[in-house]
């Protein structure tokens, strides 16, 4: 029998009693299956864009930044699980449902609804432009239909745990991503340069800032992980694993793409590597294979909107097959169709993917300790350290994003 202490959740509090309407999330998760959902959902391309932020910012600096974002990621979502277990909510959208104001709700699902479609849509690209070179007999057109139904069925089932194989893959495939990149870096004849390329200026900051942010983002899935985990304190050790490996990745891919090219990596590595080296080949193979499995736990946060818009005017299943294959064909369609998406992705990142990562998590943490049953939860001095916690956050969130549109209006 599991002792009291075994059964409380993360930050030891109560959860409130689930309003009629809210299903009981099924507790299947474990430690792995809660780091492969995370780590899936947060690593990815985004690994080949680090190098260049250890050029345009030098890297020490560089480095210390990509750890502080490491900390104010883990922040957001300690912001996240206190939020989760004061009110009982179980996925992003039953959190932002606990917002005061009606407009507030509209917010979050709008930014939410704008980050993951733009996500999807970037992976179909991005799994065709790896795949096509192997694949000379497929159009982008008739890739991109597929890419849309191999993760239709995948996208179906209710839990994080379930896709645990996917997300093996995914992070099976940073890993030799990682690798791969290390490799090229220790075979290179002297690949350090011996002075940094450049100073620290506000332009190389501002360009740093987003990416190395945004390499962080996996708060959307948090809720529905955390309220899927059988052992509530074991998320203290998610977070460990999480956090850990990411930044341990993250410098790995970073300093090393940035000696595989003398310092002076171009901002998608990929494209500085001879077309027929075999090792970066297969890394293109890698991510193709990584955009596929990454799409299935990146949509579980849409679906999950989608259906409570739809307020069960319809049978489960069948909505959920047909809002599904909606969203995959509107996704697939506008991959192969728009000729860049780079500069309107950029603008989704600095304003949705940051405020959503770092901002409302402080917001619902704030709400939440605004209600008048939560007073007599919590000690005054808890009160007092959470809503400074959720303060920090939310400003946290609008300075980010303010440096990252900076960046997008004056140094793009």
């Amino acid at each position: 029998m599991p002792t009291p202490s075994e059964t409380k959740p993360l930050l030891y509090t109560e959860f409130p009693p689930l309003h009629d309407d809210e299903a009981v999330a099924p507790q299947e998760g474990t430690v792995v299956t809660s780091y492969l959902g995370l780590m899936s959902t947060m690593a990815g391309a985004c690994i080949l864009t680090l190098p260049s932020t250890m050029q345009m910012t030098p890297v020490l600096p560089s480095s210390v930044l990509l750890v502080t974002f490491a900390l104010l990621a883990y922040a957001g979502c300690v912001c996240i699980c206190i939020a989760c277990d004061g009110s009982g909510a179980t996925s992003f959208e039953s959190l932002a449902k606990r917002l005061r104001h009606p407009f507030q709700l509209w917010i979050v699902r709008g930014l939410v609804m704008m980050l993951l479609f733009g996500a999807v849509v970037m992976y179909v690209v991005i799994a065709t432009d790896m795949l096509q070179p192997f694949l000379p007999f497929l159009s982008r057109f008739v890739l991109g239909g597929l890419f849309a139904g191999i993760c239709l069925p995948l996208c179906l089932p209710d839990t994080v745990a379930a896709l645990k194989y996917t997300n093996s893959v995914v992070v099976c495939c940073v890993l030799y991503i990682v690798v791969v990149l290390l490799l090229q870096a220790v075979s290179q004849e002297n690949p350090w340069p011996a002075e940094p390329v450049s100073p620290i200026t506000f332009r190389g900051v501002a360009y740093t800032v987003p990416i190395q942010a945004l390499s962080y983002c996996m708060h959307l899935n948090i809720p529905q992980v955390y309220s899927e985990l059988q052992h509530k304190p074991s998320m203290t050790k998610v977070f460990a694993l999480l956090f850990g490996s990411g930044v341990a990745l993250y410098l790995t891919a970073a300093l090393a793409g940035y000696a595989c090219f003398h310092g002076f990596p171009p901002a998608d590595i990929l494209t500085g590597f001879a077309a027929d080296n075999p090792t970066i080949n297969g890394v293109r193979i890698a991510l193709g294979l990584c955009m596929i499995c990454k799409t299935p736990i990146t949509y579980q946060p849409l679906r999950d909107v989608m259906e409570d818009m739809a307020d069960g005017m319809f049978p489960k299943m069948p909505f959920r097959i047909a809002a599904t294959s909606s969203f995959l064909i509107a996704t697939w369609i506008l991959a192969v169709t728009a000729n860049d998406l780079g500069y309107v992705m950029d603008w989704v990142g600095a304003t949705a993917g940051i405020l959503l990562s770092f901002g409302f998590p402080g917001l619902f943490l704030w709400e939440m300790l605004e209600q008048d049953y939560h007073q007599q939860e919590y000690t005054p001095t808890q009160i007092r350290w959470y809503k400074v916690l959720a303060a920090f956050m939310i400003f946290t969130g609008v300075s980010l994003s303010t440096i990252s549109i900076i960046k997008m209006v004056w140094f793009y």
